[in-house]
């Protein structure tokens, strides 16, 4: 299977026990995952502040403003008063969110470890720069990938933007993060030529997904040819 509404759905229900009870009858309860937003001690890093805002009117501060809202309730999401010490890109030792790669080459010497791309509906996470740096560190630890997108429904809305990804288009919440990515990079041109052929080009993550372009080509002059009739 290549979609997950089901599953969601049955979360969003609160249907927990009949969730697990599915995936135990397809053999899939005892999985283990590393999810990074559980993984990582967000009590060491950002669970005290939304991050900066931005200080100019615009996307970057509309982004920022709607990342701090319940995206059910739109309520504020409450901070944390744990007082554990923050230790972010200016304490590259301590911090633990700037260790994705050497996590992902470590993981990657266990042949059964693969990397799981799950997109929400929307497909946000293409641009989130975190994110793509994360797909691109997979292939370059040569960690196999799949993906998995909410329903077969929710690609045609964006399939417009899937065609041109560009890292320097793409945001973080905090912005020196994104500098220290980019900054890493020794030719964004190329990153990005390689990044869209991994995401969108023959035997690319979404490629059994994007044939939507061709289909719709097809669907139209079938139309066409049946209106001259």
């Amino acid at each position: 299977r290549h979609c997950y509404a089901e599953e969601a759905d049955l979360l969003a229900e609160g249907k927990v026990e009949e969730l697990k009870t599915r995936l135990l009858e397809a053999g899939m309860l005892q999985r283990v995952y590393w999810v990074c937003c559980f993984s990582v001690n967000q009590h060491a890093s950002i669970c005290g502040g939304y991050g900066p805002e931005p200080q100019e009117p615009g996307l970057r501060h509309e982004m920022w403003a709607e990342s701090r809202l319940n995206t059910v309730s739109k309520e504020l999401y409450p901070l944390c008063s744990c007082g554990e010490p923050k230790y972010l890109n200016n304490s590259p030792v301590q911090c633990e969110l700037n260790k994705f790669d050497d996590m992902m080459a470590l993981l990657s010497a266990d042949a059964s470890f693969g990397h799981l791309v799950a997109m929400d509906r929307k497909f946000v996470l293409l641009t989130r720069v975190w994110c793509l740096a994360e797909i691109a560190e997979a292939e370059a630890s040569q960690i196999p990938q799949k993906v998995l997108i909410y329903d077969d429904r929710c690609i045609d809305a964006v399939y417009h933007k899937l065609k041109h990804l560009d890292i320097r288009e793409c945001e973080a919440t905090r912005q020196e993060d994104k500098d220290e990515i980019l900054a890493s990079i020794p030719d964004i041109d190329v990153f990005c030529g390689s990044l869209q052929e991994l995401v969108m080009g023959n035997g690319g993550l979404l490629s059994k997904f994007t044939d939507h372009e061709a289909k719709l080509r097809n669907a139209a002059k079938f139309v066409r040819r049946a209106l001259e009739f």
